[in-house]
Parts: C-alpha cells; sequence; structure tokens
C-alpha cells in the first residue's frame, strides 16, 4: 500500500552547483530504490539558515511530493541519517488533502475580535 509523503531535505549550499545536483540525482535514486515515485519536485534553492548547523549558515532546500510504500519513509530517514552531506531532513505524511504549494508565500494578516459580555 502506497501513501503520500512530503519530503524536504537540505544540504549545504557550499557543496556547488554540481555537488548539488549528485545529490539531489542520489536523492531521486533513493526514493526509486524504496519503489516510490517523485510526483513534484521543488527546489527552494539558496537559502539562509536560522541558525548554523555543522557550521555552515546557508542551505540548498529541496522540497518533494513522493509516493511511497509504508516502508519507504523509514528507509529514507536511515538514509539520510548516514549521509553526511545532509543538514536536515524531514519525511511526513500529510494531514488530509494534498495541497498545491505556492510558489511565492504571501502572507495575509487578519484580526479577529472577539466581544467580551
Amino acid at each position: 500500500m502506497n501513501g503520500t509523503y512530503e519530503l524536504t531535505v537540505v544540504y549545504p549550499a557550499d557543496l556547488g552547483e554540481t555537488k548539488n545536483k549528485k545529490a539531489l540525482q542520489a536523492l531521486e535514486g533513493l526514493v526509486e530504490k524504496s519503489k516510490g515515485r517523485i510526483i513534484e519536485k521543488r527546489d527552494f534553492g539558496r537559502k539562509p539558515l536560522a541558525y548554523p548547523i555543522k557550521k555552515a549558515t546557508e542551505g540548498y532546500y529541496a522540497h518533494w511530493l513522493v509516493e511511497l510504500p509504508t516502508t519507504g519513509p523509514q528507509a529514507l530517514t536511515k538514509a539520510f541519517s548516514m549521509d553526511e552531506k545532509v543538514l536536515r531532513y524531514l519525511v511526513v505524511k500529510p494531514y488530509g488533502k494534498v495541497i498545491d504549494i505556492p510558489k511565492k508565500k504571501v502572507i495575509k494578516k487578519k484580526i479577529i475580535t472577539k466581544k467580551i459580555s
């Protein structure tokens, strides 16, 4: 039985363009090795980290929507924990309906007022 998962991986930004491509190809190979398929790829590129991780201050973010068998997330987690190039990773099963991720995030502030009697 296959399920849909969101996969986010952060690599060090100082790897360089060619090594980042190789790392993403290796990630693609891991998904295929886990008998899964990639539904959508979103590479957010180079972004600053909120705090230094392994002396890196910038990271290369990749966010993918993948379909994996039930043992797939465990296999990916094990592979990521052993990979020294991966700064952080996250594999989650989205709650409810899978929605499209907007390319540019627009934040609207909404003020809610409640009358207290």
